[in-house]
């Protein structure tokens, strides 16, 4: 098994020059960090799944 290590707001080497089937975006906590990683990657995946906690916890007005 290989172990990717990074770090999504200063050092997205570890994603570079690679392909994948599907990425999983479930921490897009800083929009930037969703920008920069969904840029580098949109050439190189099949699938971009992006789950946000605003569609999941739903505040009554």
């Amino acid at each position: 098994m290989e172990h990717l290590i990074g770090d999504r707001k200063n050092n997205l080497t570890a994603l570079e020059n690679r392909k994948w089937d599907v990425a999983i975006d479930n921490s897009g906590h800083d929009a930037e960090w969703t920008k920069k990683s969904a840029k580098l990657l949109k050439e190189n995946y099949h699938l971009y799944l992006y789950a946000s906690s605003t569609g999941v916890y739903n505040t009554p007005i």
